[in-house]
């Protein structure tokens, strides 16, 4: 059954301008997760609520063929652990999320949603490439491809979002208001993603089928 599922969040007016509204889509229950959908937007809302500008990035990671995996998070958990250190290590704040799906393959993959503040990094690639490097001395390969840094037929895998200047007006505000709300609703879509309920279901008892960092 479809449902209309809107949450209309107004920021704090010290910290965001009253006219930014940001609200969720309409999702489908049987298609999407509103858990999932819920703790992903509540972290990049907070994260725009206190930065002029947030960086939010997708990457996937996988295990190679035959890895012995136990069916728990472990693998993932350290990873985001440790990036995350690294991350904040330079000064820089960062929420993520991650789901675990898994199909028909032996093992699970995970698509994992990284936000970090825009004014201070605004290139991914290091970031993607440190993610690859843990991962891979992690799990003790040697090869690559296990992280796919999401940059589907030729586009990218991240989104910058400027929250409009609080001293802009007239066109210039309208201009930065406008594309505020373009790469917001591109962010909503990769979001989106995480969030289905396809290729879910299937983690063991106990075992969770995602994960997000702690809101300070």
């Amino acid at each position: 059954m479809s449902v209309t599922f809107r949450e209309t969040i107004m920021l704090h007016s010290l910290t965001c301008p009253s006219y930014v509204e940001l609200a969720h889509p309409q999702i489908n229950d049987e298609a999407y997760r509103r858990d999932i959908l819920r703790q992903i937007i509540g972290r990049l809302n907070w994260m725009i609520g206190h930065h002029n500008k947030v960086l939010l990035i997708r990457f996937d990671v996988r295990f190679p063929d035959g890895y012995p995996h136990d069916g728990n998070n472990r693998e993932i958990s350290s990873l985001l652990r440790r990036l995350r250190e690294n991350i904040e290590w330079s000064g820089v704040e960062v929420q993520y999320c991650w789901v675990r799906e898994q199909v028909s393959s032996l093992t699970p993959h995970y698509h994992i949603v990284m936000m970090v503040d825009g004014s201070k990094i605004q290139n991914p690639m290091g970031i993607l490439r440190e993610a690859d490097r843990i991962w891979n001395h992690s799990i003790g390969y040697g090869g690559t491809g296990l992280v796919n840094f999401c940059c589907h037929d030729g586009g990218v895998g991240h989104v910058m979002l400027r929250r409009p200047s609080s001293v802009a007006e007239g066109e210039a505000l309208e201009t930065a208001q406008r594309e505020f709300r373009d790469a917001y609703d591109d962010a909503t879509r990769r979001i989106m993603y995480l969030a289905k309920t396809y290729s879910k279901g299937g983690a063991p008892p106990r075992a969770r089928e995602y994960g997000c960092s702690q809101i300070d």
